[in-house]
C-alpha cells in the first residue's frame, strides 16, 4: 500500500446515468392503419422494421442478394456487434418481402428498399411524422415487448434483434448457427403482431387469423 495516497483519488469521478428513454406503448390497429396510408416501399420498411425489430442501419442497407427465400433468412450485413445476422423471416414477412421484390423487378435496384432521389439508391431516413409510427430505434423498443408479449424466453429475442448475450458464455453464443432454433420465436412475434392488426382476430389460432386477414 503506498501511504503516500491519502484519498481515493477516483472518488470525485461521476459515471453518467444514461437518461431512460420514454416509449409509448404501440396500438397495434392504429399503427396498421397508419402504415397502410405509406407509399408501398415505406409501408413494407415500416412493417419490417417492427417484425424484425432490426437496427436502422441493417434493415435500410439490405439488398435483394441478402433476402435467400429456400432458406427462410433476411440478412444483415451491417450490424453494431460486427459480422452479419441471419434473421429467420416469418411466413407473413417471407411473402410480403417476395411481393415487394417482385414489385421492383422493372426498377433493377439492387436495394430492398429502394428510393429513386437518394444519392445512394435507397431509403435513408425511415421515420415518419405521425404519432402511431415509431421512428427505427422506437420499433426495437416495441419488438422486445411484443417478444416478450408473445412468449419468448429473453436469451432467444436478444439474440433475434442482433444483440450478445451477457457474460462470459455469452460470446460462446453464435446465432448463426441457430437459425432453425430462432424461427419459432420470429414467428411468434409475427403472430402477435397480425393478430393486434385486427383484435376481433386476436381471439383465433394464429393461422386462422393469418387465413382470414
Amino acid at each position: 500500500m503506498d501511504e503516500t495516497i491519502t484519498a481515493n483519488p477516483v472518488s470525485a469521478l461521476r459515471i453518467p446515468n444514461p437518461k431512460r428513454r420514454e416509449v409509448e406503448g404501440l396500438d397495434l390497429a392504429a399503427w396498421w392503419r397508419a402504415s397502410e396510408d405509406l407509399s408501398p416501399i415505406r409501408r413494407d420498411l415500416h412493417r419490417a422494421m417492427l417484425l424484425t425489430g432490426a437496427r436502422r442501419s441493417s434493415i435500410l442497407q439490405v439488398r435483394h442478394a441478402d433476402v435467400d427465400f429456400d432458406k427462410g433468412i433476411l440478412i444483415f450485413n451491417h450490424m453494431k456487434t460486427g459480422g452479419r445476422m441471419l434473421f429467420p423471416m416469418g411466413t407473413w414477412l417471407s411473402g410480403m418481402i417476395r411481393d415487394r421484390l417482385a414489385e421492383d423487378e422493372p426498377l433493377n435496384n439492387p436495394w430492398l428498399w429502394p428510393s429513386p432521389l437518394s444519392s445512394c439508391g435507397h431509403v435513408t431516413e425511415p421515420r415518419e411524422d405521425g404519432p402511431d409510427l415509431p421512428s427505427p430505434h422506437e420499433y426495437r423498443h416495441h419488438a422486445r415487448t411484443l417478444f416478450i408479449a408473445s412468449g419468448v424466453p429473453y436469451a432467444e429475442s436478444a439474440l433475434l434483434l442482433g444483440q450478445r448475450l451477457p457474460g462470459a458464455s455469452g460470446g460462446y453464443v453464435h446465432a448463426e448457427h441457430l437459425v432453425e432454433h430462432l424461427r419459432p420465436h420470429a414467428q411468434a412475434l409475427e403472430d402477435k403482431v397480425l393478430a393486434g392488426r385486427h383484435p376481433a382476430l386476436a381471439i383465433v389460432e394464429p393461422e386462422e387469423a393469418r387465413d382470414a386477414a
